[in-house]
């Protein structure tokens, strides 16, 4: 018999030893070598409403899980920062890359697009091949690409000049996007979230994502009223043991999955100054997880914002969330 989701909780303590980057040169990161499970995985294209709970088969969540899986992004980071901690924040466990900072290194991870806009202010240069090998690219319009991962994935700016996130779109064969380089907008090493920023000069693609994160917000925002208004929460037990957990992530490098589990708890913590908190669940990840978008079913994902942090063999756990990230 299992664990029942009770025991599960009361065991759930954080574990930052965790990690679920993968390392293209360390061959125990294949997914022949991976000890968790990979019942549950589905392809973007094999997805159908099926694959959800009974209770959860709504076309406006269904929708969200397909906009959601056509802003995730592999993250390929091919440096480690000299200024990598040595250890996570207020313990004796060693931070993911201390190993080999200073060094190259190929570390994949998964993020998601948040924001696509541009700035009349301020032209920012397009870092494809393109446009740095063009004279004149400075004066070609350009567009920025906001992206969540975590903090474990891209350290700092070291790393994400020498980073490439790559959109591969599930529908066209062979079919991807890639943006070269990125900055940090703002990061917490505590709480393990980041925000990155890239710049594109494809417009075409600037006006689709734009165009599928419109549609993705709609989305959340009509299934957290309907949540909010929903008189059968406690026949449903949504918001509890059976609030809905959906993952889309780059296992083991690959292609993008999702991934649907449900929520076993909600930890809280204080870091630093600050009160935060974060989900434990049982959705499955792997190796390459590290940094993918973590919806909670209701959740406001204007006012909150988690991504994968780590696990271990028994759950999972998102990133930590405190109101002043937003600030």
């Amino acid at each position: 018999m299992g664990s029942s989701p009770s025991s599960l909780a009361n065991s759930t303590r954080f574990d930052y030893g965790t990690h679920e980057t993968v390392n293209l040169s360390d061959n125990t990161c294949s997914e022949e070598n991976c000890v968790k499970p990979h019942n549950n995985y589905r392809q973007i294209l094999k997805f159908s409403m099926e694959y959800l709970p009974e209770e959860y088969r709504e076309n406006d969540l269904y929708e969200l899980v397909k906009a959601m899986a056509g802003l995730t992004v592999r993250i390929s980071v091919m440096y480690s920062s000299k200024k990598r901690m040595k250890r996570w924040y207020d313990t004796d466990q060693l931070y993911p890359g201390y190993e080999c900072r200073g060094s190259k290194t190929c570390l994949l991870g998964s993020g998601r697009i948040a924001d696509v806009y541009q700035d009349s202010t301020l032209r920012k240069l397009c870092q494809c091949p393109q446009c740095r090998s063009k004279q004149d690219s400075g004066k070609r319009e350009t567009w920025i690409v906001l992206v969540f991962t975590a903090t474990h994935v891209v350290y700092d700016d070291t790393e994400g000049k020498k980073s490439k996130l790559k959109l591969l779109y599930d529908c066209e064969p062979g079919g991807s996007k890639l943006f070269h380089g990125a900055t940090k907008r703002w990061s917490s090493t505590a709480g393990d979230l980041c925000l990155l920023e890239c710049v594109t000069c494809d417009k075409a693609v600037a006006e689709e994502l734009s165009k599928n994160i419109k549609y993705f917000n709609k989305l959340w925002r009509s299934i957290e009223t309907k949540y909010l208004e929903d008189t059968k929460l406690a026949e449903n037990d949504r918001k509890y043991q059976k609030r809905l957990v959906i993952i889309v992530s780059h296992p083991h490098g690959g292609d993008k999955k999702i991934s649907v589990g449900h929520v076993i708890s909600q930890e809280t913590r204080n870091i630093k100054t600050d009160f935060c908190y974060n989900w434990v669940y049982d959705a499955q990840t792997c190796k390459g997880s590290s940094g993918a978008p973590v919806y909670v079913f209701g959740q406001n994902w204007f006012k909150e914002e988690y991504v994968h942090s780590g696990g271990n063999t028994t759950v999972n756990y998102s990133t930590f969330w405190s109101e002043r990230d937003k600030q």
